[in-house]
């Protein structure tokens, strides 16, 4: 069992069986008026299918952008029963489009842009588990996420993202089919070598050559280099 206690002059006494952690306390009365938690609708959707999107798109999610504000969060956009997630942090771009049974009447289509911490921190509270359902209730400027017992709130970013299909290229002139567990093996090995920053360079890189039925993998940095091979079609 543990002990709770804060006296008068608000000092806390923390109490489980032989240890007692004694700290300062601050006035209840002074913790900021919770938000609204309550959106202007709600629908119903499956935890997984929205952490899985996470995970596909949360590394391209922007730490810090000045000129790009919007570049700082997930994009969310739902039309219909398709939902897509996208994030750019200007050197990669990525997109999740999934199908999800959306039981509710809303708007014909909803854009969203959720703050690439509030991002993180949903992810670690989001089930792996297809029958663990969600109601999610964006607003204007936040959106709700109901979990069970649990309520997560977020304000979004209230800017235009950016029109992130023009960048992506359609036609692509080379095309090559290659075993994805043999190419993230192969990107992690020379992940060794790759640094973020090197001297007289922003950072090192990790080359692709392709050649005839293989694609030639290396990197050099001032950590040594390393030179690997894949078939490929």
């Amino acid at each position: 069992e543990i002990e709770l206690e804060v006296s008068e002059k608000l000092t806390g006494y923390l109490r489980c069986n032989r240890v007692c952690y004694t700290m300062k306390a601050l006035n209840g009365k002074e913790f900021p008026t919770p938000p609204d938690l309550e959106g202007e609708w709600g629908f119903v959707m499956e935890q997984s299918i929205l952490k899985t999107m996470i995970n596909h798109t949360s590394h391209s999610i922007s730490v810090s952008d000045s000129n790009h504000p919007e570049l700082c969060g997930a994009y969310l956009n739902i039309k219909g029963d398709d939902l897509t997630m996208v994030s750019c942090d200007t050197f990669t771009l990525s997109k999740c489009v999934y199908k999800a049974h959306i039981n509710a009447d809303m708007p014909s289509e909803l854009s969203l842009i959720i703050p690439g911490k509030s991002v993180a921190e949903l992810n670690k509270i989001l089930s792996d588990d297809e029958e663990e359902l969600m109601t999610i209730k964006p607003a204007k400027k936040h959106v709700v996420f109901v979990l069970g017992d649990l309520i997560f709130f977020s304000r979004l970013i209230d800017m235009k993202y950016i029109d992130y299909d023009r960048i992506i290229q359609k036609d692509m002139p080379i095309k090559a089919i290659v075993d994805r567990t043999e190419l993230l093996y192969c990107l992690e090995r020379a992940s060794l070598i790759s640094e973020k920053k090197s001297v007289n360079s922003a950072r090192s890189s990790v080359k692709l050559n392709f050649v005839g039925n293989s694609i030639n993998i290396s990197s050099v940095s001032l950590a040594g280099q390393i030179t690997d091979e894949i078939p490929c079609t």
